[in-house]
């Protein structure tokens, strides 16, 4: 039997998608990074739910997978959040605001 699409796109979301973004609230991406994530992502859609390009269908006909780049965004946010509650001596936070002295 074929799984669905938006079973594909559910097992996507679950599972493809945390491998490819791990670590990714500590990312500094680029226009040009962000570009290349989402033609991949495209990509991947396509593949994923047998679609060519020849076809002329959106991507946002293809599949239910989550946006990278907007995943990003809010991993990078709820970091953020995170690292802002916590206690000053916690080294992540020491890490993160940390700036080097301008000896030479």
């Amino acid at each position: 039997t074929k799984a669905t699409p938006s079973v594909k796109a559910e097992l996507f979301n679950s599972t493809v998608l945390p491998v490819l973004l791990y670590g990714c609230e500590t990312w500094n991406t680029t226009l040009a990074e962000e570009n290349k994530l989402a033609t991949t992502q495209r990509a991947t859609e396509r593949r994923m739910v047998g679609v060519s390009r020849l076809q002329h269908i959106a991507n946002e006909d293809c599949s239910g997978v989550k946006d990278f780049i907007e995943e990003i965004c809010k991993r990078k946010q709820r970091w953020a959040g995170h690292v802002a509650r916590m206690k000053d001596n916690r080294w992540t936070k020491r890490i993160v605001e940390w700036y080097p002295r301008d000896v030479k």
